[in-house]
């Protein structure tokens, strides 16, 4: 957590990468007239991310106290992808001699890729230069799961997942209290995760969960109890869940005063409630920790 603000030079073309604990701070290219794809040291690939940012803007559905994002006010931004120069992106990266560097690519950075306009395009787009470039480590999106209502995201998700892909959702709490005080919305949780069930009773999905603590917080305890409920009633029911993370703060968020109260679970409790979750769920759980 030492150097959260440093800056790492790695050789990928063109790419203005992170070090870890940058978290989504944009590259000085990255602005409203491109720049949707970045590097990063990612602790969960264990080597190096090529991401790519459809919302560089940080507009999202939720409010999440840890995010490191900042996210815009007032007017809401012009949120339409501009496929070409996502292409042009891709491929500068993925056609470079460095490209073998990449562990994976994933979909996150400032805001929730689903409330792009243009999703499916530029989730059909990034299928196919993946597969012009024989790019074939693994391609994950994550999501807050907000807007699986949509015909046009849960349909492009599915062909997502059909065509080698992954998605893994965002299940930080089971509850309204929950949801309200860790993802900074007013959500009708039931129907929320019955969404993102309903869509796992058809696809295989991950399951990822952030864990933190503070004053003002609900319990830690009551919330992984919470969540381990859900998660195990979704599975007893037909829900297909591939895997589960269990993340803890590794980066400062963007909001003084949330960086100011939030602290990391230890990775004894995190351990702990890994442990809780594999026994309940009989799922693989991986843990990340503080560092």
């Amino acid at each position: 957590m030492g150097n959260k603000r440093s800056r790492a030079c790695y050789t990928l073309a063109m790419a203005s990468s992170r070090a870890p604990g940058d978290g989504a701070d944009r590259p000085a290219h990255h602005s409203s007239h491109g720049g949707y794809v970045y590097v990063a040291r990612s602790r969960r690939s264990g080597g190096l991310s090529l991401g790519v940012d459809l919302t560089p803007h940080g507009h999202c559905s939720f409010s999440c106290i840890y995010c490191q994002a900042s996210h815009p006010c007032g007017a809401q931004p012009d949120l339409r992808v501009d496929l070409d120069r996502l292409r042009d992106d891709l491929l500068a990266q993925l056609e470079s001699p460095h490209a073998t560097e990449l562990r994976d690519l994933v979909l996150a950075g400032s805001g929730e890729p689903s409330g792009a306009v243009g999703f499916p395009e530029a989730l059909a787009l990034i299928e196919q230069v993946c597969r012009r470039c024989g790019f074939d480590r693994p391609r994950r999106v994550f999501t807050n799961g907000r807007h699986l209502r949509s015909d046009a995201v849960s349909a492009a998700l599915a062909r997502w997942i059909d065509s080698g892909g992954e998605a893994w959702f965002k299940l930080d709490g089971a509850s309204d209290e929950v949801l309200r005080a860790i993802n900074g919305r007013e959500i009708d949780a039931r129907s929320h995760l019955a969404a993102i069930w309903a869509f796992a009773r058809e696809r295989g999905i991950g399951i990822q969960s952030m864990l933190v603590q503070g004053e003002g917080l609900p319990d830690v305890d009551g919330v992984v109890a919470g969540i381990i409920e859900e998660i195990a009633t979704a599975v007893a029911s037909g829900a297909k869940v591939t895997a589960v993370h269990l993340l803890t703060l590794a980066r400062r968020p963007s909001d003084e005063d949330q960086a100011a109260r939030l602290r990391a679970i230890p990775a004894q409790r995190l351990e702990e409630f890994a442990s809780m979750l594999r026994t309940r769920t009989r799922l693989p759980v991986s843990v990340y920790g503080a560092t």
